[in-house]
């Protein structure tokens, strides 16, 4: 205790007193709010790095807890790193120590076995440990890939754009801490492998998404990207050609399951395909039908003395039964060519013959069958899971029971005329095209392209006599976001009570409903009174300062009152409830807070938001004159400042933090909120400034 926490902590780490643990540098700053309004902290999006902090212009990573050993999640995992490729982008593929493959050349034979080509003189493996919360790394990345079988994240997003790849929420029902809500918070976007997997997390982070509201935290969107196939070609098949010949090919009646040997949640159901077969082979026997079926067990055998001794057992039932050929580690050669000459393809992962099955010990999706159908092999499917999406909930192709597998199957193989078959092979091959591995670097671009495109958040301050003024700035701003191609959502609040009716009239004038780019911030009138009960005494002497009154005359005893119940804590507390709601929402790029009386010369907000610093301020009209912008008291006007939305995330940047505590006892003081805001910004937290002096802002007009 003496010496002090500081020595406890290793390279590119401190001391977070508020946590009671050694944090990254980079990513913990707590937000710390008012009572009132804003509660909870936040970590996003850190531009301005703290010192020792790496950045790179096109650098991404994609990171794993998970052994890279072949299988369904590695190779979405890998494959997200061929989407960043082709998006420009370097990829480190980041792993913990304890990973069974942590190397260059083990990686490539992971991804060699799935199937994804990526261009290894653009990615790179790197090993960081991580301390529960966080990895340890000085790097700070543009896109970063989180995969997981959580519903919360294990760690913070590292990039400036996060995304997190949840395979499905195995933890259910487990709460969240805080800490998890932060981290939770930290990333844009959550992708969800199937519209299953979707519903499934839905209904398990509400819990945690009712919390991060209540706390102002931005939520993630949700997105289901499915995962991809590299399609294989069946024999005979010709690109481009439609006529279908291919499918005419006689086949064997054989049977294909694969997926990985082990003992554990949502195995792949091996005996218990073996007892459908045997089911099968019954059939087929008492039908006098020859050939007999055949059934190929095909998966990696994962490492484990238990996992070996459950293939042993399905070895020993196999041999039992007959006709079951199990096929551990077969090279991806081998099984491709076995996947072109069998039948029918099969999944019973999630069969139960219990009531109320567990949701995670479904397949979520299915790869490798979607790599079989793609071949001409008929799906046969248990009825559960991500495996009724593939086959569009075709009863015909799905089972509840062991009979019910044996049954269809028997129809696939024995039961259809030549033309049925053909129509069936087809069929396998025209779903399984939905879901390639085009269409799956198509999603994901989508959603970073979404993410990149520039999206300003402007929070508009109004009160009764501004309502014109503030229908004509609706409209420029929206004019001038289309003409400049970027984003943007509008946040409306009163500055004084009693203003519902103000609002809702602004809202129908400017089309809100049809144009969906306006929300109106309702607050009570417990919020104002609540918030005048804080506000500084406001003196005739302070309403009359000159930085106030400026050249005008002394101000009215009317004037003064309106001086005081406007430019006052009220109106910074009204102002930071918005902004709140504004930084929160993850589609923003860039933050302006106005008043609803100012204007914008033409090319502002397109310059403002296309240049590559954390803030962007301008020259201002007042009382007639022009003020030429200065980072100085009385030559800010927050009505020309933009902030991207990254540098106010996590920093506390908010007006009654930004005021300095010794001197905020007067109306005057509090007026000067422009300035200290900026102030914290530029000297406080190093913000990178550009000023606009040939782009006015008309204030007040």
């Amino acid at each position: 205790a003496e010496l002090g926490h500081a020595n406890l902590c290793g390279d590119g780490t401190y001391w977070d007193e508020s946590i009671g643990m050694c944090t990254m540098n980079s990513s913990h700053h707590r937000y710390h709010g008012s009572d009132d309004h804003h509660r909870g902290s936040s970590t996003q999006g850190l531009i301005e790095p703290v010192q020792g902090v790496k950045t790179c212009s096109f650098c991404s990573a994609v990171a794993t807890p998970y052994n890279l050993i072949p299988g369904g999640g590695e190779r979405y995992l890998l494959s997200m790193v061929r989407a960043m490729q082709l998006m420009g982008e370097y990829v480190d593929i980041i792993v913990y120590p304890e990973n069974l493959c942590k190397t260059l050349e083990c990686v490539k034979e992971t991804a060699k076995a799935v199937r994804v080509d990526i261009d290894w003189s653009r990615a790179n493996v790197t090993v960081c440990s991580n301390n529960g919360t966080h990895i340890m790394t000085h790097n700070r990345y543009r896109m970063f890939a989180l995969l997981g079988n959580e519903k919360i994240p294990q760690v913070f997003n590292l990039g400036l754009i996060g995304v997190y790849m949840n395979q499905f929420p195995f933890d259910l029902t487990r709460k969240t801490r805080q800490r998890g809500l932060e981290a939770l918070s930290s990333y844009n976007t959550i992708i969800l492998n199937s519209r299953y997997t979707l519903g499934w997390y839905e209904e398990y982070v509400e819990p945690a998404a009712t919390m991060i509201s209540e706390q102002g935290l931005p939520m993630p969107n949700r997105e289901v990207v499915y995962p991809p196939v590299s399609l294989l070609e069946p024999n005979g098949y010709i690109r481009g050609l439609k006529d279908g010949g291919w499918a005419k090919t006689s086949r064997p009646p054989h049977i294909i399951l694969t997926g990985r040997f082990f003992d554990d949640a949502q195995g792949k159901k091996h005996m218990e395909a073996i007892n459908a077969f045997e089911k099968l082979k019954t059939i087929a026997t008492d039908s006098g039908k020859t050939p007999g079926p055949k059934l190929f067990l095909v998966g990696h055998q994962m490492p484990g003395e238990v996992h070996a001794n459950y293939t042993a057992r399905v070895k020993k039932r196999a041999q039992e039964v007959g006709d079951v050929e199990v096929l551990t580690n077969l090279g991806g050669a081998e099984l491709i060519e076995l996947m072109k000459k069998v039948t029918v393809v099969w999944s019973l992962t999630g069969f139960t013959e219990y009531e109320n099955p567990n949701p995670a010990d479904s397949e979520h999706f299915g790869i490798a069958v979607v790599e079989a159908m793609s071949t001409g092999s008929i799906p046969v499917f248990v009825n559960r899971g991500g495996l009724r999406e593939i086959v569009n909930e075709n009863p015909h192709h799905l089972c509840t029971t062991l009979e019910d597998f044996a049954q269809k199957t028997f129809r696939f193989l024995y039961g259809l005329s030549e033309e049925e078959r053909v129509q069936e092979r087809l069929l396998a091959r025209s779903l399984s095209e939905r879901f390639t591995v085009e269409e799956f670097e198509s999603g994901f671009q989508r959603i970073f392209t979404e993410l990149t495109r520039a999206h300003v958040g402007v929070v508009i301050r109004v009160y009764g006599p501004q309502q014109s003024e503030c229908v004509s700035l609706i409209w420029m701003l929206r004019a001038q976001a289309k003409a400049a191609g970027f984003g943007l959502t509008v946040w409306v609040v009163a500055t004084e009570a009693g203003n519902d009716p103000l609002l809702s009239s602004i809202y129908d004038q400017i089309d809100g409903a049809t144009h969906n780019d306006v929300k109106v911030v309702y607050l009570n009138q417990q919020f104002y009174t609540l918030a005048k009960t804080k506000a500084p005494k406001c003196t005739e002497d302070a309403a009359n300062h000159p930085y106030i009154r400026g050249n005008a005359p002394p101000k009215t005893e009317d004037e003064m009152k309106r001086i005081c119940g406007y430019d006052n804590y009220v109106h910074y507390a009204a102002t930071d409830h918005a902004l709140s709601q504004a930084v929160g929402d993850n589609r923003v790029t860039h933050v302006l807070v106005t008043n609803g009386d100012n204007a914008y010369s033409p090319n502002f907000m397109s310059r403002a938001v296309k240049a590559d610093v954390d803030v962007v301020f301008g020259d201002f009209l007042t009382q007639g004159n022009r003020v030429t912008a200065e980072v100085k008291l009385g030559y800010v006007d927050l009505g020309g400042v933009v902030v991207r939305r990254d540098f106010l995330v996590g920093h506390g940047v908010r007006f009654l933090n930004s005021l300095p505590k010794s001197h905020a006892d007067s109306a005057k003081d509090v007026h000067d909120a422009d300035f200290w805001y900026l102030r914290r910004l530029v000297k406080r937290l190093h913000a990178k400034v550009k000023i606009l002096h040939d782009e006015v802002l008309f204030y007040h007009h």
